[in-house]
């Protein structure tokens, strides 16, 4: 199977990084990149990494690294050309170099440039805990969505022709395509405002309009789509098979390879609230331990402090528990982490003293320690999850 991750260089913004600095702190690419290389075995495959946008900004440092282990390419005026396709919702969603307008268009890339070949394809923020080759036999002739978008295997082109169809029909008339669909979200449209994309995939899932095939209970890795959800397995569609890793979770680095409960993770989806969890501990550890609340919450979602009212329009199974939101008694201090993120993104603090930053996260937990020290009852915010390590 073909593995790649579609990303976008967004433009020049004011009041925003540069767009080097936005794509290396949105993404884990480089970090990947180092991670994938530093296996014992070499990797047979290699994953494709397409960038589409501004890509001038891309230093020929950044390449050349990133060349060494994936294999690179700018694809903008093919991406540019199907916006130009679905101009009407990609205007309403604020032009081609929004996150919204990128998921619903990357699909369409990724069909056009290898042709429907069955596809691994990945998040920008996604680090590979196996390898590549791994992947490709234990998802052989299988066509899924991880539940949520951050992950798909793709092997019928029956996907890619049911994401199109659908697409023209959400571009032409929005009205009518979400009048069949919204009833069915708890909130309706404030919810699919949250994450659209997801929830488009989640419609045309149960809908039966792209194919999802279940794994079986013998799949020899975890599929971890929203880490924080722990142990739930699930986001945006709930599964038949295995909906959570049953508890009490054991977490294990055996040889470098992450395992919860004895059986590898496939890869870890570092996206803003585990992020957050990750940062914040740093932070306690290593810079004021007086700051300890006991219990790590995923501080930042997206920008602001988690709140169940807030996260629950971009997880429709919110109420069946797996993310915990910021209690009041410690909103304070997830304020200052939001604010000392903002802080040393502005000041430019290097990327190797910045606790928010993929690079130090990366040297921190997957280089000097392991995930032991977030992955225990006293720190995971959901109560008697784990062993006590």
């Amino acid at each position: 199977m073909i593995h790649v991750s579609v990303n976008f260089v967004a433009p020049p913004a004011k009041g925003k990084p540069d767009p080097l600095d936005r794509l290396l702190t949105a993404t884990w690419l480089r970090e990947n990149a180092r991670h994938i290389s530093r296996r014992d075995d070499p990797e047979s495959e290699r994953l494709h990494v397409v960038f589409v946008g501004c890509t001038e900004w891309l230093s020929p440092a950044l390449l050349e690294e990133l060349g060494a282990v994936f294999i690179v390419s700018c694809e903008t005026n093919r991406y540019e050309r199907l916006a130009a396709e679905y101009a009407d919702l990609i205007d309403s969603l604020g032009g081609a170099y929004t996150v919204f307008s990128f998921g619903f268009l990357r699909w369409l890339l990724i069909e056009e440039l290898f042709d429907s070949a069955p596809v691994l394809c990945y998040d920008g923020d996604i680090l590979h805990n196996v390898p590549l080759g791994a992947l490709s036999r234990a998802f052989r002739g299988s066509t899924r969505t991880a539940t949520s978008t951050a992950f798909a295997s793709i092997s019928s082109p029956d996907w890619f022709k049911g994401w199109r169809r659908n697409l023209a029909l959400l571009n032409r008339d929005p009205a009518a395509f979400l009048g069949r669909h919204l009833s069915k979200l708890p909130y309706g449209m404030a919810s699919f405002r949250a994450s659209p994309e997801e929830y488009f995939a989640k419609f045309l899932i149960e809908a039966g309009e792209i194919p999802q095939d279940e794994l079986g209970q013998d799949f020899p890795f975890w599929i971890v789509p929203q880490p924080h959800l722990l142990p739930r397995l699930y986001n945006f569609v709930e599964t038949r098979a295995s909906n959570a890793i049953p508890t009490p979770m054991q977490y294990n680095r055996i040889w470098g390879t992450d395992t919860l409960n004895g059986r590898s993770l496939a890869f870890w989806h570092m996206q803003k609230p585990f992020m957050s969890q990750l940062s914040a501990l740093a932070v306690i550890r290593e810079s004021d331990p007086r700051l300890d609340p006991g219990q790590i919450y995923p501080f930042n979602h997206y920008g602001s402090v988690g709140r169940d009212e807030k996260v629950r329009y971009a997880d429709p199974y919110h109420a069946r528990g797996g993310y915990s939101a910021v209690p009041g008694h410690l909103s304070g201090l997830a304020r200052a982490l939001i604010a000392a993120e903002k802080a040393n993104a502005e000041q430019r603090v290097p990327p190797e003293r910045n606790f928010f930053h993929p690079a130090f996260l990366y040297d921190y937990y997957f280089r000097k320690f392991d995930m032991s020290p977030l992955f225990n009852n006293r720190r995971w915010p959901k109560p008697n999850c784990w062993t006590d390590t």
